[in-house]
């Protein structure tokens, strides 16, 4: 009788062994999908976030040069106009520039 119950445990520890392992590999593989797709993800907005960056570098360094041109045109736009000052001044009321 001993031996019947001995032999019943084993058969019943086995089969839930096997559907612990079934199951174990399920969620080793669901694990697997999931882990994939996040590094995916991740890469995605990697790539996104270095497009970004690379794209406000841009913009700075057009922003920087137009910047360059108007402070540039605006110097000129001194010079021509304090030439024209002084060339048209003269000795008037403004006196010696």
């Amino acid at each position: 009788m001993f031996s019947f119950y001995f032999f019943r445990l084993r058969e019943e520890i086995e089969q839930l062994t096997t559907e612990n392992l079934g199951r174990i590999r399920y969620i080793e593989e669901e694990k697997s999908t999931l882990l994939s797709a996040q590094y995916r993800k991740l890469e995605e907005l990697e790539t996104r976030k270095s497009q970004e960056i690379d794209s406000l570098r841009r913009q700075h360094r057009e922003e920087i040069h137009r910047l360059k041109e108007d402070h540039q045109h605006a110097i000129d736009v001194y010079v021509v106009t304090s030439n024209s000052i002084t060339y048209y001044a003269g000795d008037s009321v403004f006196g010696k520039l």
